[in-house]
């Protein structure tokens, strides 16, 4: 019964910590989504305080998500700082009970928290990504085209000063960019439909025109004519199709399965989307690291020292966990490294640090 009022106790004070953590980060999040938004705002003529602050409300959830790990570490390192200061964990050691129990608490709320993210803050960081996205480009022109693969087939649309495009395929070949089974269709400005085409081929060549072959073009007034050849300008080249999948940061973790699948079976490459379905799985494992870690760090056995050297050793243990989750997320993205691997090492790294550094104070 002791250690279970204990073990409360510390929860609620690792709690409090996160909050804390969690309250300041979101300021400056908040706060510097507000200025950034305001002055991209400006430079496009646009004085909408409504539309600047609902920017700044969409970016937040992703930012939020990042620094996740920032949040837990910062919060361990002020609730294990305040107990050890106030001479609580000496006082609850001297019960009999180890190290590693009293960090348990602590580990088994980042992993909540880490698991409850998944499954209700990254549906909602997705969706207004996909909001946010939306309104950039309405409102400062960043459309360089969306494109959508489906069961049925791949669909593109891209925009330029003559209107809307919108192509479906049945088929696509990323390597020479054919489609087949084409349909087009044309909208200008106004938004009216102006030329329906269907195709069996097409064909994106090197001055960035859809080529059309052996096709059908209906215009506004309904006449039919038959093509051999039609040329459709496009405003993508092959590396804007291949980067105008939509992001991974849109699509929510339980979706990713499915349109990893799907980008497979047209035969892209998809290790920008396994990479973030690996890194969002780690993310409960990567907020207990970051427990492990802060506690590591405040533990009274490094009472001689002084606290601001526990400050800046956890500050930069932190900056070093995000360089190097940066540079294992640039590598499973862009070489044959296994994905799960360049996902998880970041997030365990911290863990085994944090756990040897427990176990050491538990000897000494």
């Amino acid at each position: 019964m002791t250690s279970i009022r204990i073990w409360a106790y510390l929860a609620r004070r690792n709690t409090a910590g996160i909050a804390v953590g969690f309250t300041v980060i979101s300021a400056l999040v908040l706060a510097g989504n507000f200025v950034e938004s305001w002055r991209r705002a400006v430079t496009r003529g646009i004085g909408d305080l409504g539309l600047v602050g609902e920017l700044a409300l969409l970016q937040y959830p992703v930012l939020i998500e990042h620094f996740l790990p920032a949040i837990v570490l910062i919060g361990a390192m002020l609730s294990y700082r305040h107990l050890g200061r106030h001479g609580e964990l000496v006082a609850v050691r001297a019960t009999g009970i180890s190290w590693m129990h009293l960090v348990m608490p602590g580990t088994a709320i980042a992993a909540v928290i880490g698991v409850g993210w998944l499954v209700v803050g990254n549906p909602i960081s997705a969706a207004t990504q996909a909001h946010l996205d939306n309104l950039e480009a309405r409102y400062f022109g960043r459309d360089t085209g969306r494109l959508t693969l489906l069961g049925s087939g791949f669909w593109i649309r891209q925009s330029d000063p003559a209107g809307e495009t919108i192509v479906h395929a049945r088929t696509i070949d990323p390597a020479t960019m054919q489609l087949t089974d084409v349909v087009v269709f044309r909208f200008g400005r106004s938004g009216y439909l102006d030329e329906w085409i269907n195709a069996d081929t097409a064909l994106l060549d090197d001055a960035g025109d859809w080529l059309l072959h052996d096709g059908v073009v209906v215009n506004r007034e309904r006449e039919v004519e038959r093509v051999a050849a039609y040329a459709v300008a496009s405003t993508l080249d092959r590396d804007a199709i291949n980067e105008g999948f939509t992001p991974a940061g849109m699509i929510p973790l339980w979706r990713l399965p499915q349109y990893v699948a799907v980008l497979e079976q047209f035969g892209f490459s998809t290790r920008v989307h396994q990479m973030q379905f690996h890194t969002l799985l780690s993310l409960p494992v990567t907020l207990v690291s970051m427990m492990l870690l802060g506690a590591a760090f405040m533990v009274p056995s490094l009472g001689r020292s002084a606290p601001w050297l526990r400050y800046t050793g956890t500050l930069l243990c932190l900056v070093l966990f995000y360089a190097v989750r940066d540079f294992c997320r640039s590598f499973g993205e862009t070489t044959d490294i296994p994905v799960a691997l360049a996902a998880w090492l970041p997030a365990l790294l911290p863990a085994a640090f944090g756990v040897a550094a427990m176990l050491h104070h538990e000897d000494g």
